[in-house]
């Protein structure tokens, strides 16, 4: 800062451009005594390996001096930046360009795996100290940095940049100083040349953020934004987003559990799927669009699930927190095939906890690209069949969707998905009648009721306790009740579309009046209007066709009333005027 205010004085021109040269030449001096310690270290770490190899117990020595080098690097090399800034040239001067080369290629072979081994054998090589790859790791991020702001001709940064990932990051991810170091790195550098580099090593990053779930939030949320941006990554970050909790105790076992106890958790793991997703979830690199990733089943059933502990509870909080963002972008730019991928990972995925977004995410998806109706009809008649889900929320929205944007062309493939949805739709209502009628045959054994006083006490109770978690929670009555609704409203819209399946409609609609004694009113009365409705074809596919776009205002005052036969408040409140007149 200093030399900042030095340099863009204009008292003394001559004297600033002397003290440009002089603070050059220092920098440069630091930088070649800095390459000069790097092989230094480097021939004596290949010493002692070689003098130590008969010593069970060997381990390196950490050295503390090596802190303050890296330091004093990082200071002279980001001074030269900043001089070449000020300085206005065109071209980066050639003795700057040189050492910085040298230094980069010194970094390189300092983190090779010829040079270091991560594992320590007993009569190998040396191995690395996490303060060495913590060291060398930031003294290459400020070369990168260097090179981001001042191309060189002569040298292309991208193999150090894939360097710096792949062998110091892979290593070092735990590190606060690293990984502080490397984040804002990212985030600052979010262009055309770091943007190959994050979408490849984006797996890493999650991993910084596992071993640290609190502390970059606002960085990863700027992460996010751009790689949801990604084509080829959208569906992977989406997983890996939502693998964040598991991560997050993979991160703890590899990291801070003995070695002994690790290898007999490794051990006791018969399965070979459960060592493969351990390797699938600590992995470094992105697969792409690669069928490699483990089935959620899998996922679920992991045996490490019980090491879960308050950090992962906080890494789930980041998950919502880092998803809706993930959504906001990604629905703006999701191609048809990547938004049939979503559909599967939100319906394989789905959480009971957070069902409220995933649903609304859900419905999103199928508001952008209908046709995914058709397209992923397997997927949403499985789950629509699936009695585990009779009354699942998620049940209830994808009912509601397909009843909503499955659009009917004059073709007979899209009559046959109707009539596949028709018979699907069908059954659930069944369902539902025969769970309504199973609950009168079998109707619960009163008990004695409480003293008044008692039953004031407990709705007051109840009362608080709903004011307390701040929300109503809905009763599996009023859920069936929900299903069956939503599931003839969907019947009625696509026989409205389809006129093939008027018949079987009507009949389930007849179905629904018979059991009028121990269904609730309000589906008698849905099931009634919907009827009545589709005795008018052209007033039903009017109000039913897609998309709907409604100009009129529809209210209890309009004729909809008198077709579907169903009185409203203001015809009650007029008769009921009439009569006390």
């Amino acid at each position: 800062s200093k030399m900042e205010s030095w340099q863009s004085s204009n008292i003394n021109p001559c004297y600033g451009e002397r003290l440009a040269a002089a603070l050059t030449i220092s920098s440069i001096r630091v930088v070649s005594q800095a390459e000069s310690a790097i092989k230094a270290d480097m021939k004596q770490n290949q010493s002692e390996a070689m003098w130590n190899a008969l010593t069970p117990f060997w381990r390196p020595e950490e050295d503390a001096s090596r802190g303050y080098q890296a330091a004093a690097t990082i200071t002279a090399v980001q001074l030269l930046s900043l001089n070449c800034a000020l300085a206005g040239a065109q071209a980066l001067p050639l003795r700057v360009a040189l050492h910085m080369e040298s230094l980069a290629q010194t970094l390189t072979e300092a983190v090779s795996p010829e040079e270091k081994r991560k594992n320590a054998v007993r009569g190998g090589g040396p191995r690395w100290h996490l303060s060495e790859v913590r060291d060398n790791g930031c003294t290459m991020l400020s070369v990168i940095d260097f090179f981001l702001k001042h191309p060189s001709p002569t040298y292309n940064v991208n193999p150090l940049i894939s360097v710096f990932f792949s062998r110091c990051l892979s290593f070092g991810y735990a590190d606060p100083l690293l990984a502080y170091s490397t984040i804002e790195f990212c985030v600052r550098n979010c262009g055309d040349v770091l943007r190959p580099h994050l979408v490849a090593y984006f797996p890493l990053l999650f991993k910084v953020l596992a071993s640290f779930p609190t502390t970059f939030v606002a960085e990863f949320k700027e992460l996010v934004r751009f790689l949801a941006s990604q084509d080829s990554v959208k569906c992977e970050l989406l997983h890996a987003i939502l693998d964040l909790p598991l991560l997050t105790i993979l991160i703890q076992i590899q990291k801070y559990f003995p070695e002994g106890e690790r290898d007999r958790l490794f051990s006791s793991i018969s399965k070979l799927e459960f060592k493969k997703l351990f390797g699938y979830m600590v992995r470094d690199r992105s697969c792409g669009r690669s069928s490699s990733r483990p089935p959620h089943p899998l996922i679920s059933a992991c045996p490490f699930w019980k090491y879960a502990n308050e950090r992962t509870t906080l890494a789930g909080g980041v998950t919502r927190v880092l998803w809706e963002i993930y959504f906001d972008i990604a629905l703006q730019t999701i191609s048809p095939v990547e938004a049939h991928e979503i559909v599967a990972a939100l319906i394989e995925r789905y959480d009971p906890d957070d069902e409220v977004h995933m649903c609304d995410r859900l419905l999103g998806v199928f508001e952008k690209y209908p046709q995914l109706i058709i397209q992923t009809r397997k997927i949403l008649l499985k789950t629509i069949a699936n009695e585990g889900r009779a009354t699942s929320p998620l049940k209830v929205h994808i009912i509601w969707a397909v009843g909503e944007y499955l659009h009917v062309e004059s073709t007979p493939a899209d009559f046959s998905v109707v009539k596949e949805y028709q018979r699907a739709l069908e059954k659930v209502v069944r369902l539902q009648i025969s769970t309504y009628r199973a609950q009168s045959q079998h109707p619960k054994i009163t008990q004695i009721s409480p003293p008044m006083v008692v039953l004031g006490l407990m709705e007051q109770m109840e009362e608080e306790e709903k004011e307390v978690k701040g929300h109503t929670v809905a009763t599996g009555t009023e859920i069936a009740c929900r299903v069956i609704l939503v599931s003839l409203i969907a019947l009625c819209k696509l026989a409205a579309r389809c006129v093939e399946i008027v018949p079987a409609v009507r009949g389930v609609l007849i179905r629904v009046l018979e059991s009028r004694d121990f269904l609730p009113n309000t589906v008698c009365l849905r099931a009634n209007q919907c009827a009545r409705l589709l005795l008018q074809p052209s007033i039903a596919y009017a109000l039913f066709k897609q998309p709907f776009f409604c100009s009129v205002h529809l209210n209890e005052n309009t004729s909809l009333g008198l077709i579907t036969n169903t009185p409203s408040e203001s015809h009650f409140q007029h008769d009921a005027n009439s009569n006390a007149d």
